[in-house]
């Protein structure tokens, strides 16, 4: 039976180890089969941090903190660490999904007043980098969770980006959430948004997103079959 001071000195060697070997999946994996046995986290987000201070973007980092928050239930301080991550690089996709899965699986859930807070917080960030896919990504995803139809503002709010931005210059992401929304709307009754859904796909991949033509010639054709 290992001591806690033996279990104690398997974090001291493997924080050792993680200095030179910040990506070895067995690490991780090892790390978290010690902190089970001893049942205590105290030393495992400040450990987590001091390796996102050196790679922001650390697939294993990152998942490994997703299992210490919620398996010891440590959601406090967890949103304003992950905005830190944000303010420092805008687009670490790896803090954004960080964020949702704190939504999805946080204690606060997913009432109004939240998703609201949610979209308010995307919408912010988009107007910094506007093409930035991040923080399209993650206005999405609380859509999907909130519904368009509920949250007109995110319709109202990319209309008049659009209308706002140069031509040559539209964010392929701001076009990509209209054919959502457009496609949403039509599944409700509205005609008109589907023939808007299937001329943005066209334009996106013709113009604004050639490199996945492909998939917006796919989507259009599902758009034109719901006639």
């Amino acid at each position: 039976m290992l001591s806690e001071k033996n279990l104690n000195g398997e974090l001291d060697l493997i924080d050792d180890l993680a200095e030179e070997n910040p990506k070895c999946y067995q690490l991780w994996h090892h790390r978290q089969l010690v902190v089970e046995k001893l049942n205590d986290p105290s030393r495992e987000l400040e450990f987590i941090a001091d390796m996102l201070a050196d790679d922001s973007k650390n697939y294993h980092a990152w998942s490994y903190r997703q299992w210490v928050v919620k398996t010891f239930n440590l959601w406090n301080g967890e949103l304003p660490f992950i905005e830190s991550m944000i303010d420092l690089d805008i687009r670490n996709n790896s803090a954004w999904n960080q964020r949702f899965y704190v939504l999805k699986f946080g204690p606060s859930g997913t009432g109004e007043e939240i998703v609201r807070r949610e979209i308010d917080y995307a919408i912010e960030k988009i107007m910094i980098a506007p093409h930035n896919e991040s923080p399209w990504n993650y206005l999405a995803g609380v859509a999907q969770i909130a519904s368009f139809e509920a949250h007109p503002e995110i319709e109202l709010f990319c209309r008049r980006l659009l209308r706002e931005a140069k031509t040559e210059r539209i964010s392929p992401h701001l076009l990509g959430l209209l054919v959502d929304i457009c496609s949403d709307n039509a599944l409700r009754g509205n005609p008109s948004d589907r023939e808007e859904a299937v001329k943005i796909c066209q334009e996106l991949e013709t113009k604004h997103d050639t490199i996945r033509s492909n998939y917006w010639s796919r989507r259009k054709e599902l758009l034109v079959s719901m006639c």
